[in-house]
C-alpha cells in the first residue's frame, strides 16, 4: 500500500478520491474461540493411511495476494505516469484487473472549424493559402477519473 500511494504522490496527482484494501487474511481468520483439532486416524498396520487425505490444510502458501480499489484525478499526462510506474514496479508485483477512465468533458470539440468562429485568424494575411492555415487542437486540458481494481501480488519463496 505504502508502494502505491508513494506512486501517486510522485506523480502529483490532482486528488485520490477513493481508496479501498480489502480484508488481510490475518484479519478474516480472526476467531473469538479457539478452534479443536480433529482426532487423528490411526494409521493401518504397513504405515499407509490408505489413500485417505489429510484435513488440514496446507499451511505454505507461496503466494500472497491482496486487492486495493482505487480512484484518482490527474491530468492525461500524470494519469500515464502512475499506470506505466503501476505496471513497471521493481518492488512489487501489481496486476491491474479492470481500469475505468471517465472523461471530465461528456462532449468533444466540434470536428471542423471555419474562419467564421474566429475572425481575427481571417483577418492575418496568408491564412486563405493552402499549408498556413492555423491548426485547432482537438484534444483539450481535461482531466480524467482512474478507477482500477489492482491486485498486489507477493512470492513467499
Amino acid at each position: 500500500m505504502q508502494m502505491l500511494i508513494g506512486i501517486l504522490l510522485d506523480a502529483k496527482v490532482d486528488s485520490v478520491t477513493s481508496l479501498h484494501r480489502a480484508a488481510l487474511r490475518e484479519e478474516r481468520e480472526v476467531s473469538p474461540t479457539p478452534t479443536s483439532k480433529p482426532a487423528p486416524v490411526p494409521a493401518r498396520r504397513g504405515g499407509s493411511t490408505g489413500g485417505q487425505k489429510s484435513a488440514e490444510p496446507s499451511t505454505t502458501n507461496l503466494v500472497e495476494r491482496n486487492v486495493v480499489d482505487l480512484t484518482f484525478k490527474a491530468a492525461p499526462a500524470v494519469a500515464r505516469k502512475v499506470l506505466n510506474e503501476i505496471v513497471s514496479s521493481n518492488e512489487q508485483f501489481f496486476i491491474i484487473r479492470t481500469l475505468y477512465v471517465h472523461n471530465e468533458n461528456d462532449k468533444g470539440p466540434p470536428r471542423a472549424r471555419t474562419a467564421e468562429t474566429n475572425p481575427s485568424v481571417a483577418e492575418t494575411p496568408g491564412a486563405t493559402q493552402p499549408g498556413n492555415a492555423p491548426l485547432y487542437f482537438i484534444v483539450g486540458n481535461e482531466h480524467l477519473e482512474i478507477s482500477a481494481r489492482i491486485e498486489m501480488v507477493r512470492f513467499m519463496f
